[in-house]
């Protein structure tokens, strides 16, 4: 009987040294786990950055950089994958807490989405499976020159809203309710029918001549709206052949699980302002428009500007597939100005500076 004990324990001690190092090498794993998901934002954001740079020599490697500190710094042009942004959102940083909002109402959170760049750096997140090259970007024309600037019969500027219904938070405070969900306008005063007028008033204090068409496409048929602004700009187009730029004005929308909405907002001179998305179209999906990289180098030359002038007001360029109805001239953007949890005021504020930048690149003066 003793011997049959002793036999007994001689082979259940290996089993229980097994089970104990198995034990071991589960919980190394999963404090290995652990300590993966609680590295920094920052050390995930900046390693997928790092990963789709291309700088303006069009090489891989941010340390094509220049030493010489009195060398012009190049610009920098960070290729994004698709998915970065959503993935990196909730890591920006928090300008200022929601208020508590009434019973029944929800959170509007202010956040920069600027990306931080550095100076000389550009931000695109790509969406498409093109990757341009950043020195024959730079290199391409956006200046129309002096030629016709000032003449009403020869407009240079067409400016029109796809979806001009687009309207912005009232200004009550950092919550909306749900009357107000839809953060939509048929009053050409209060949507961004009214960030387009300030626009062409700007334009025109720079000698510029724009149309500013106020037709709200999307207020007929929301699905047809892009087909409806193609007929729009062919039609001036015609009209007036010396239009060179296009820019269709939008309002974006970023909504939370938890229904809250972001206000994307800088400080410019001292007042808030909403951050301008500028969004270029490609031929990825189909659309006959082989100068895409045209409209691209004018977003390229936009976002540096402001971001020379105005730090942070400027979130990274949206690069697509589709063409978003820029195939029809080489000087064509959307401008998503402002968010839905932006005011009015706000973008308005934004338009302004957007328009001075641009007025500069057109005219030529754009330092």
């Amino acid at each position: 009987m003793i011997m049959q004990t002793f036999e007994s324990r001689r082979h259940r001690e290996p089993i229980g040294q097994i089970l104990f190092c198995l034990f071991s090498a589960a919980v190394i794993l999963a404090s290995l786990w652990f300590w993966y998901r609680s590295r920094s934002s920052d050390d995930l954001l900046n390693q997928a950055i790092q990963n789709n740079l291309i700088s303006a020599t069009g090489q891989t490697d941010a340390s094509d950089t220049p030493s010489d500190p009195d060398a012009a710094a190049p610009v920098l042009i960070h290729l994004r994958a698709a998915d970065e942004l959503s993935l990196a959102f909730q890591y920006y940083d928090k300008l200022q807490e929601s208020q508590t909002p009434p019973e029944g109402a929800f959170p509007v959170l202010s956040r920069d989405l600027s990306g931080k760049p550095s100076d000389g750096e550009i931000l695109i997140n790509n969406q498409t499976s093109y990757r341009p090259d950043a020195q024959s970007l730079l290199a391409l024309p956006v200046s129309a020159g002096t030629d016709g600037l000032s003449d009403p019969d020869q407009p240079l500027v067409l400016i029109l809203h796809t979806h001009g219904t687009e309207a912005y938070r009232p200004e009550t405070g950092l919550w909306y309710t749900q009357e107000q969900a839809s953060f939509r306008s048929n009053d050409p005063e209060n949507n961004v029918v009214a960030v387009g007028a300030v626009m062409q008033k700007v334009f025109g204090e720079n000698g510029i001549s724009s149309i500013h068409c106020t037709v709200m496409h999307d207020a007929e048929s929301y699905n047809d709206s892009y087909r409806l602004a193609a007929q729009t700009i062919q039609k001036y187009i015609r009209e007036y052949p010396s239009i060179r730029y296009v820019f269709d004005i939008h309002r974006d929308a970023i909504t939370g699980d938890d229904n809250s909405v972001i206000r994307c907002v800088t400080d410019a001179d001292g007042k808030p302002v909403a951050q301008v998305m500028l969004v270029a179209g490609t031929n990825e999906k189909g659309a006959d428009h082989p100068n895409w990289e045209q409209n691209l180098a004018l977003a390229v030359r936009l976002q540096t500007v402001l971001n020379r002038r105005y730090a942070d007001l400027a979130r990274p360029i949206s690069l697509r597939g589709a063409s978003y109805n820029q195939n029809y001239t080489n000087g064509s953007l959307l401008i998503e100005i402002g968010s839905t949890g932006n005011t009015l005021e706000e973008a308005k504020a934004s338009a302004a500076l957007t328009a001075q930048a641009l007025s500069d690149i057109i005219g030529g003066e754009s330092q």
